[in-house]
Parts: structure tokens; sequence; C-alpha cells
């Protein structure tokens, strides 16, 4: 027969299963207090993780947004130069101003035309250029990269246009000044005083809106880096009567042929940034033609871009600054001075009139276009 429990028995029982269940059913405060604490720190590392994969998300978001500009705008220049005409006739405008550099010339290059021009109008041939535009008023108080592609017509009442090729009448030295691009299409590309930036005309057409600086190099036909598009180191062959180079603040005349002078010579008129080559050194008679790109084996070309994102944070009344980028100078390629000068210069973004947060996201761009 089973024994039946004492009372005694089953209150010991009781007492001590109530004392466990209590003892295992709850955390003491200092438990909760730690918990909370390595929750905390965990929230912290996460959010700073979050927050650094959120910048560098943005950070490459602007550079993709730079970098896809520059490449645009290089492959257009690419396309322009590879198509460039140069014909010892064919004129080339290149102007270095105290900032952002000018090119025009003529090209078999995309161009524009008006609806009312004839198919079989069209000339191959359009009117090139590019420069930096400070007063676009769909880009107000921001510099803008502008190429030129003014569609030319075979035949035209009017030289404005049709290409005009370099012509030298008999008794001068040079070409007439309507047959430059300068002379003939003023009104296209500026004048000099402007710096050859005050041009207007309805082909005129933004191409890097990112764009704010730009720089021109020219890496010559003997190997050289220059920041002018002239030979000044004589030959090995030259003769040592003659002189091969000339700078000076004027052009040359019917006298600067022999003795002095020889074919071949060239002369640089530092004032118009006019380049010549002597084509015949006749006493007295001597001509010159522009060499235009004749001494140019690539062209070099520096960009400063500053994304769309960073735009954003600078006050509307802020116009960017180019002049924290130097012009070049001498047989360095200005690039990876530049380059210096956003990641070192601790004035960079007070003399771009930007502010810092913008100013760090400037990209350098540089690309050497080799010519045909």
């Amino acid at each position: 027969m089973p024994r039946t429990p004492s009372k005694s028995s089953l209150a010991e029982r009781s007492r001590t299963f109530s004392h466990r269940e209590m003892s295992s059913g709850g955390f003491t405060l200092v438990e909760l207090l730690l918990a909370m604490t390595i929750l905390a720190v965990i929230v912290v590392l996460m959010a700073q993780v979050v927050n650094s994969a959120a910048q560098a998300t943005r950070n490459s978001g602007k550079h993709m947004d730079a970098d896809s500009q520059a490449r645009m705008v290089f492959d257009r220049m690419a396309g322009d130069f590879s198509s460039m005409v140069r014909r010892p006739d064919a004129d080339t405008l290149i102007f270095k101003n105290s900032g952002n550099d000018v090119m025009y010339f003529y090209s078999e290059g995309s161009a524009y035309f008006t609806n009312s021009v004839d198919t079989s109008n069209k000339n191959s041939i359009a009117l090139v250029g590019y420069r930096i535009n400070t007063n676009n008023p769909l880009y107000p108080n921001s510099p803008v990269l502008e190429r030129l592609g003014k569609g030319l017509l075979w035949t035209a009442s009017s030289s404005t246009n049709n290409p005009v090729f370099l012509t030298t009448p008999t008794g001068s030295a040079i070409p007439t000044n309507t047959s430059t691009l300068a002379g003939n299409w003023s009104a296209v590309v500026g004048t000099s005083a402007g710096g050859y930036t005050d041009g207007s005309d309805a082909s005129f057409q933004v191409l890097g809106e990112l764009v704010y600086r730009m720089e021109l190099q020219f890496l010559l036909t003997d190997g050289t880096l220059s920041d002018w598009p002239i030979l000044t180191n004589a030959p090995a062959n030259w003769p040592s009567s003659a002189t091969f180079y000339t700078s000076s603040a004027s052009d040359p005349t019917l006298s600067s042929g022999t003795p002095t002078y020889t074919t071949g010579s060239r002369w640089f008129n530092t004032a118009s940034q006019r380049g010549y080559i002597c084509t015949s050194a006749a006493s007295n008679a001597a001509t010159w033609t522009p060499i235009g790109t004749r001494d140019i084996a690539a062209i070099v070309v520096t960009l400063a871009i500053l994304d769309s994102s960073s735009r954003k944070i600078i006050p509307s009344s802020t116009t960017i600054s180019g002049t924290a980028l130097t012009d070049s100078s001498g047989g360095s390629y200005i690039g990876s001075s530049w380059q210096s000068t956003v990641t070192t210069n601790s004035t960079f973004a007070s003399q771009t009139g930007i502010p810092k947060a913008a100013a760090s996201q400037v990209r350098i761009f540089q690309r050497c276009f080799p010519l045909q």
C-alpha cells in the first residue's frame, strides 16, 4: 500500500520550488545596466559604420559625376582634334589668357546648321572652338566649358559662312587680317582684348557645365613641352648664320629675310600670340605664314571640374574662381601642380571663393591628344 506524503513534506517541497522559480525569473539592476551599456556601444558603432558607408557612397557618386563629365569632354575633343584641318593655309587661333585658354580651328567635326540650309550646301569643314564662358546667362556666377561647332557652307554670299584660307598679297610679308580666323570671324571668336572669349554665336553650346578651368599646353615635334605652339630650339643641322627663333612684340616684315633669317625660321609675336614660319627669305621681300599647328605633335588639355552635388552648397551669389589654379609655366605638366594645390593648399577654398566642403571635391583631369 503506497505511502501518503505528510503535510510537512508537501509544504517543504512547495517552498523549495517557489524559491527556485523566483531566483531564476528576472535580472538584477546591475545586469540591466550592463546590457544597456553594451547595446548603446553597438548602436554607436553601427551608426559610425553606416555613416562612413554613406559618406563613401556620396563621395563615390561625386567622383563618378566628375569622371563622367571629363570623359565626355575629352571624347568630344579627341574627335575634333583628330579631324582638324592641318593645311598650311588653314589658320588656327590659340590664345593663352591669364586664366582660361582658348582655341579655334577648322575641323571636320560635328557642327550646327540652320534648318534653311540645303543639305547639298553643307560643307564638311566646320569652325570649331573651345572656351570657358563666365557670363553664360543660363549658368549665372558659374564658369562653363563651351564648344563652338559652326557649320560652314560650300557657297555663301558672305565669308562669315564659308571657310577662308590664308592669303598673302603682293608687297606684304604676312597674310591679310581678313583671311585669318581672328579677322574674318571676329564676331564669333571675339577680340584679343577680350581674350577671344567675348564672341557670340548660336553655335556655341555648353559642353561641360561642371568644368570651370581649362589650360592648354603643347608637346612639340622636338619632344619638348611648351606653353606656346612654336619651336624655339634650332635643329642640329640649322645653319649657324641664320636666326632660328625670334620673339618680338611685332610681326615680321618684308625686311625680315636674308641674311638674318632663312626659310624655316620662326617668329613669335608676344603681343598677339601669333607664331610665324618663314616661307621665303628673299631680301626685302620675305614672306611669313602663321605657323598654326605645324610644330605641335600633341595638345595637352588640363581641366578642373566640380561636381553638381558640391555646387549645391555654394551660395548662388558666389562666382567660382579659377585663380588658385595657376597658369602653366616652364616645361612641366600643369596637372600635377593643380592637384597639389587642391590637396595641400590650405587657402585653396578661400581663393576659389567656395566652402571648404565643396573645394575638397574639385577634381583635376589631364589628357594628351596626339595630332594626326
